[in-house]
């Protein structure tokens, strides 16, 4: 099909069968090629601009989509940054060895932990910034948020038998470890070092 302006087809159903009408336009011109459901307000809900590279999205033979691959490994493949401006959800650990979800808006039941002061205090925690400067495109936030430092073998947040631990301890191997939900203490040798954050 060849025009000067916007060359398409027009995808028409009507209600003659009894089904619901529905008209979609597909189309393309020097600013995108596009799908354009007509029936509900002209609604562009798919676009490919010029010069998009290859493989900007592409479907595998096993299902697998890959966002700027040809051949994903996985359910959906991404080759480079990424940034979500909603909520990410994980059913399943998002690091190997992580914990599940940490969102608030995941749990119920949630009941303050006392006796934790004594605990957190020798967790050796640091205020921080993002540096939004640096990554200005990443969405991060600017207020100051609170890090427990695990670097150089003195503090960790580990996991042992699903439940949750916050070590004490010099060495790693052999530290201190005191369970989050009921303060409950133990020895436990490999603990996993894990840095935990917690907003301010």
């Amino acid at each position: 099909m060849k025009t000067g302006n916007t060359p398409g087809v027009r995808l028409e159903q009507d209600n003659s069968s009894g089904f619901t009408a529905q008209t979609w336009d597909v189309a393309g011109n020097e600013a995108n090629f596009f799908v354009r459901d007509i029936t509900n307000g002209s609604k562009l809900p798919f676009r490919i601009r010029p010069n998009a590279p290859t493989s900007s999205i592409d479907i595998a033979s096993t299902g697998n989509v890959g966002i700027g691959t040809s051949t994903p490994t996985v359910k959906l493949q991404v080759e480079g940054n990424g940034y979500f401006l909603g909520n990410l959800y994980a059913k399943e650990a998002i690091l190997p060895g992580a914990s599940s979800p940490s969102d608030r808006k995941l749990k119920k039941n949630i009941e303050d932990f006392t006796g934790a002061g004594s605990i957190i205090k020798q967790l050796s925690p640091k205020t921080y910034y993002y540096n939004t400067e640096k990554f200005p495109d990443v969405g991060l936030p600017s207020s100051m948020a609170v890090w427990f430092d695990s670097s150089g073998g003195r503090t960790c947040i580990a996991q042992s038998g699903g439940q949750q631990y916050a070590s004490i301890g010099i060495n790693f191997q052999n530290c201190k470890l005191y369970r989050i939900d009921t303060g409950f203490s133990k020895s436990r040798a490999g603990a996993t070092n894990r840095n935990r954050s917690f907003k301010a």
